[in-house]
């Protein structure tokens, strides 16, 4: 245009079919309006910044006229003659702005985590965080984590009746790998992160010492335990007894296949498991039975009649209200391996049964060791014969001492 850009000439243009049209005025040079083949219009400045041509938005017409979107472009005009870089600078100021909502959602985009570890920190962070999901992760200071973590530490489990220390480490621990996240992801055009410091680290000698769990089922505590499974919906069930029976873990257990699942040859495998590797192992002769009676609902062997369970502490809950034992998952899977010890396993083999790696920390031999599946089916069945015996489901006539003094109970098969 000849002279200045008007609101005339701006309401006059049309769009183009295809692609964007541009406007510009002739009196400020680089200052115009796009226009899109919407028909959307945009103040623009187009212009050279440190020997490269950048193009700034100014803002959209008619939410701005043209008199004001005109004084902003001189604006950024004086700015870029001081050297200045308003590009740059919209782009620092949009990534300081990142709220731990978007860093939540970039980081589990990355595919950092697996899909459990991925729910876990949704749900823990929806718990304690909600009040900082929309607020910039710049803002969110030492002093404010450090009273979170306090808080959080202080209230009481209505299930165990003791504090929430552990709720509190684990939700440091996810605030720390995402405030990481942060500052290796958003970085300015000079290659500065948004985060000189994580705020987290004010917790490094404040984390709770909290005492690992221990708990497992003992010999005559088997009994009442398998008894008040029977009375759960089928699915609970069998997914607690073989969570017993294997030694898996709940969420291994939880999304195992019947196409992993090899009944004539008595073995599953599981997949994507918390090391890494697939983990294939025998199925005790009762296990298999219970297996090859169980319904195929779809593709998982546990699924309910409304699918998958999704309360993941319903069965657990039940059975521990019915025997006054406070199992968990995981202590299913400390039982099975403590079984696996009364019953004399090898220790090698009990570390395949467990799918714990071998090789690292000095145990230079255990990397040379491969156990076979065959290997393993007369340890798991000594187990599954202990357990049952334990359970009342099966007599025998050997009898095996809990290691620890624990009571002696029969095992073996019928």
């Amino acid at each position: 245009m000849a002279g200045k850009l008007s609101k005339t000439d701006i309401d006059a243009a049309q769009a183009p079919a295809t692609g964007q049209g541009f406007l510009w005025d002739g009196e400020t040079k680089g200052f115009g309006l796009r226009i899109s083949a919407g028909g959307r219009k945009t103040f623009i400045l187009q212009r050279r910044i440190k020997g490269r041509e950048k193009r700034i938005t100014l803002g959209a017409y008619p939410e701005i006229t043209v008199e004001q979107a005109r004084k902003l472009a001189l604006a950024h005009i004086g700015e870029i003659a001081k050297g200045g870089d308003p590009v740059a600078q919209k782009a620092a100021e949009t990534l300081q702005a990142k709220t731990l909502r978007e860093v939540i959602a970039d980081y589990l985009a990355s595919g950092k985590l697996k899909r459990s570890t991925e729910k876990d920190l949704q749900t823990t962070l929806g718990i304690h965080c909600t009040a900082w999901m929309d607020k910039p992760v710049t803002s969110i200071g030492r002093d404010t984590i450090a009273k979170l973590h306090a808080r959080v530490g202080k209230e009481i489990n209505e299930t165990t009746g003791k504090p929430k220390q552990a709720t509190a480490n684990k939700l440091a621990r996810y605030l720390k790998a995402l405030m990481n996240y942060a500052a290796d992801t958003y970085r300015t055009a000079d290659g500065q992160p948004i985060m000189q410091d994580n705020p987290v680290a004010v917790l490094k000698k404040r984390m709770y010492k909290v005492a690992r769990r221990t708990g497992h089922l003992e010999p005559h505590q088997i009994a009442a335990w398998w008894a008040a499974t029977e009375a759960l919906q089928d699915s609970w069930r069998d997914y607690l007894r073989t969570m017993l029976l294997t030694g898996l873990r709940a969420n291994e257990a939880l999304h195992l296949r019947w196409a992993d699942v090899d009944l004539a040859g008595r073995t599953l495998t599981v997949r994507n498991t918390k090391n890494g590797t697939d983990h294939s192992l025998p199925m005790g002769e009762w296990l298999t039975a219970m297996l090859t009676a169980r319904p195929r609902r779809d593709a998982y062997v546990f699924t309910g009649e409304k699918g998958l369970p999704t309360n993941r502490r319903y069965g657990i809950d039940k059975v521990a209200e019915a025997t006054g034992l406070d199992i968990q998952r995981h202590d299913l899977r400390r039982s099975f391996l403590t079984v696996a010890d009364a019953v004399d396993v090898p220790y090698f083999a009990l570390k395949a049964l467990a799918n714990h790696k071998s090789g690292s920390g000095g145990d230079i031999t255990a990397g040379y060791i491969q156990h076979s599946i065959a290997r393993l089916k007369r340890p798991v069945q000594a187990i599954e014969d202990f357990i049952l015996s334990a359970a009342g489901v099966r007599s025998s006539a050997v009898v095996l001492p809990m290691h620890g003094g624990a009571e002696a109970i029969k095992s073996g098969n019928k």
